[in-house]
């Protein structure tokens, strides 16, 4: 990590998680510092977060 991201906070984007099961559908950003994962924010766009954790989903990259 640290040759592809130095000593720089970067943010990986445009990542959806996606469960229908449970009415996901949620925008995904991954927060890094000195190229460990610092963060992962989800945000999701139909409502509530789902009070269970989330067990499978699926997880695409939008432009």
């Amino acid at each position: 990590m640290d040759e592809l991201f130095g000593k720089y906070n970067h943010q990986i984007e445009n990542f959806e998680l996606i469960n229908s099961d449970l009415n996901v559908l949620a925008d995904t950003t991954v927060h890094l510092t000195d190229g460990l994962i610092d963060c992962v924010e989800i945000w999701n766009k139909l409502g509530d977060y789902p009070e269970k954790e989330l067990n499978t989903y699926e997880l695409k990259k939008f432009e």
